[in-house]
């Protein structure tokens, strides 16, 4: 109970903040308009990692900052999918979501970047920590 509350407490105070991955000035593949919302796997990886929309480090707090948000984007995705797409909700702390999904997310081939960031969370989270039935 305590580690779900934690958890639950440490998701309400990154979505109060309203963090998001900044995607803003990506275009999509399509016709060249501008996404507000869509991620795709190696715009993740980039976050995770710290760098901007261009691929370069900025400052120590930018790093920090683009990481946060990567992670938050994480825990909204594994909050969504808990006990329908992966198991253990309440029991691994946030950094090791991200840490399992990063590791998933670098081995995954290019082609695969491309596509939804979400779709890659859950398929990442699901190889980690699979429900009973999934092993």
């Amino acid at each position: 109970m305590k580690a779900s509350f934690s958890y639950q407490a440490l998701l309400l105070v990154l979505m109060s903040t309203a963090v998001h991955v900044d995607v803003s000035s990506a275009k999509s593949g399509n016709n060249g308009d501008p996404r507000t919302w869509s991620v795709s796997g190696a715009e993740l990886i980039e976050a995770l990692e710290g760098k901007s929309d261009t691929g370069e480090l900025g400052g120590e707090a930018d790093r920090i900052k683009l990481a946060i948000k990567a992670s938050a984007y994480i825990a909204g995705v594994a909050d969504a999918t808990s006990a329908t797409a992966w198991c253990g909700a309440g029991s691994i702390l946030p950094h090791e979501l991200a840490d399992r999904v990063y590791t998933y997310l670098r081995s995954a081939p290019p082609e695969l970047l491309k596509g939804r960031a979400s779709t890659l969370v859950i398929k990442g989270l699901a190889k980690s920590f699979p429900c009973a039935g999934q092993r």
